[in-house]
């Protein structure tokens, strides 16, 4: 869910995750159509959920794609950055 990290980076009982996502359509077509996103994540992980704080979080940001077809399948493929990793993503449906 942090787009920017590697897949399972963060392991704990409790999570805490934040994301912002920003997408203009650039065709809108009736067969087909053409998204284009930026985002924002953030998050941490805790032993217990009363450990949760706001210090210490994690961001990654990043761009992407979506090819959506029949207004039901949605080929998504995004591209995070964090000061650790960076990474890519393919996955059918949209983030949310």
């Amino acid at each position: 869910t942090l787009r920017g990290y590697r897949e399972n980076r963060f392991a704990g009982r409790a999570t805490a995750l934040a994301n912002l996502e920003t997408r203009w359509k650039i065709l809108d077509g009736r067969r087909a159509g053409l998204i284009l996103l930026a985002f924002a994540d953030g998050g941490r992980v805790f032993d217990r959920p009363r450990d949760a704080t706001w210090r210490n979080w994690k961001g990654a940001a990043g761009g992407g794609l979506r090819i959506t077809w029949d207004r039901v399948m949605v080929l998504n493929m995004s591209h995070g950055r964090s000061g650790e990793d960076a990474n890519t993503f393919i996955s059918f449906g949209h983030m949310f």
